[in-house]
Formats: C-alpha cells, structure tokens, sequence
C-alpha cells in the first residue's frame, strides 16, 4: 500500500497539539527509547528537557551512564530555564547524528513516538488535554462551531495527519476516521475499538524492530 503522503512521510511532525509525554507514563511503557530517539523527541517538543533530566538521573541510580549524563542529571529542574543549551549539548555528545538523517530512521522515530502518543491518550483521555487543545485550536482558526468541535475522532485524525500516515495501519485507520468526518459521524464504541486494534497491529508490526539496543 502506497502511503498517500509520498515523500511527505518523513516530513518532520509540528505538534501544533503540543502533547508532551509524561515521564511517569514513558517508564512504564514496554517500548524503549535511545538518547537519540529521544533527541528526536525534544527537537519536536513531544519530550522536555525536564523528561530528560528525569531519564539521566534514572540511568545514574541504575548505575550504567555516561560522564555526560551524570553531568545532565546532576541539573536541578530550577535551573532548566537557563540550561537549555548545556542540556543540547551534552545530549549532541552522546547520540548518533547521522541516524537524524537518515529516512528509515526517521520514519522508524514516527512511528514509534506516534504509538506511544496514541497509547498515552488512549489510557489517559483526560490527562493528556487533547480534546481542549484541539478544539481551542479551532477556535482560534474559525467561527464555524461544527468544524471547532472536535471529538476523539477529530483528535486521532489531526495526530495522525501531523505525521504523515507513516504506516499501513496507521493509513487504513486514517482512511475511516477522514470518513466518518466527512458525513460528521459520531461512533464512540466503534472509535475505542479501532483505536485499540490499531494499538495492537502497531505493536504487533514494530516492537521487536522499536526494542533493538541502538544509540
């Protein structure tokens, strides 16, 4: 299946929803991050220097770490303001740039950022704000009220179309969202179920590639 984006499948996500993923939630995920997914990450602001420092300090206690993330851990969270470019730098020292560039990578960073961000609304609805985001950020686009109010469907398909679609299932579960907004369907029972099964096929198609042991 061609992906309907083409090239635009490796275009970098805007996260104009600004969905930040909680450490909490990160640590208790099965998928695993490396420095460098993680750099990804921040420089899409889906991750905070905050996150990060939390990460280092995490690794220092588990005592496997480097000089540099002792150095990042030992930043107090009150100094994060006017550490922000010690705290790139020191995570620049550490990761692998040339993976940043290259478009299998990259296409291996979306979908695994948008697994998670998917699995992390999908377990915490209202924790994770989206559906105030989204319809404030529709609100600030238009005066039309039905085309502001956005439900989870509006959600997935506005997170989805951020990162260009860059799977199959991720395309198929598009397709029937973009549907069900063009006749202004409403299916909460049949969302929950395909959002879970979609879950699943990602799960199912990346984990073993998301867990290999790389920089």
């Amino acid at each position: 299946m061609e992906n309907m984006y083409g090239n635009e499948i490796y275009d970098i996500p805007k996260n104009e929803l600004e969905i930040n993923l909680p450490y909490t939630f990160i640590q208790k995920s099965e998928v695993t991050f490396s420095w460098t997914e993680l750099y990804w990450g921040r420089e899409n602001r889906f991750i905070s220097d905050e996150i990060l420092i939390e990460l280092a300090e995490w690794e220092v206690v588990n005592g496997v770490y480097s000089d540099e993330i002792l150095e990042l851990a030992s930043i107090m969270k009150s100094e994060i303001l006017v550490e922000k470019k010690k705290i790139k730098e020191l995570i620049e020292k550490i990761i692998d740039k040339n993976l940043l560039i290259n478009k299998q990578y990259i296409l291996n960073c979306k979908n695994k950022y948008l697994y998670v961000i998917l699995a992390y609304i999908y377990q915490y609805p209202l924790e994770s704000d989206v559906l105030i985001k989204i319809n404030k950020y529709f609100c600030d686009l238009s005066e039309d009220k039905m085309e502001r109010d956005q439900g989870y469907e509006g959600v997935l398909a506005f997170i989805i179309e951020d990162f260009r679609a860059p799977s199959k299932p991720t395309q198929e579960f598009l397709s029937v969202l973009l549907e069900w907004r063009a006749y202004d369907i409403r299916a909460n029972q049949d969302l929950m179920e395909l959002w879970r099964v979609l879950l699943e096929q990602q799960h199912k198609c990346f984990f073993n590639q998301w867990n290999k042991k790389i920089k």
